[in-house]
């Protein structure tokens, strides 16, 4: 039982007909894997490891670009947070999070959909302003070629 040694054990397993974990033919399976694992290492460029590549750089956004509109969670979080924390000023940020997610999961429709139109509004309002945004950056663009034709001209 839980005495037992290992020779006692392996006697026991090798009764039953199976095979120790060593066997000549396990052995042989792995020798001839091995060298097709090492022939793919070598045709495989080395790694230079410690060295991380280079950051791809952000393109700069535009701080006039108008900002996306909120979801209708987004917007339900933002009131509900305000009241726990007046409610519960000592509760942290990710702990006001845990509690806010429930609550929403648990809403009616009829109740979401109050947040709903909220979020389609501020999604009219953000396509609005960014077609406006749009414009007004084509706008830009043909004044600044108008004034360097001037400024050729009068040269």
């Amino acid at each position: 039982g839980i005495n037992a040694e290992y020779g006692d054990i392996m006697s026991s397993s090798e009764e039953e007909g199976a095979k120790p974990q060593g066997s000549d033919e396990e052995q042989k399976g792995k020798k001839r894997k091995a060298p097709a694992k090492k022939a793919a290492k070598e045709k495989a460029p080395a790694k230079k490891r410690g060295k991380k590549p280079p950051a791809k750089k952000r393109t700069k956004k535009d701080p006039n670009e108008p900002k996306r509109g909120s979801t209708a969670y987004q917007m339900f979080a933002k009131e509900r947070r305000a009241e726990l924390k007046e409610e519960k000023p000592e509760l942290k940020f990710g702990e006001i999070s845990k509690l806010i997610s429930p609550e929403w999961k648990g809403l009616s429709k009829e109740d979401k959909k109050k947040w709903e139109d909220l979020a389609k509004k501020d999604k009219e309002r953000y396509e609005r302003e960014l077609e406006e945004y749009k414009n007004k950056q084509k706008d830009d663009e043909g004044s600044d070629e108008d004034d360097d034709n001037g400024d050729d001209e009068s040269s």
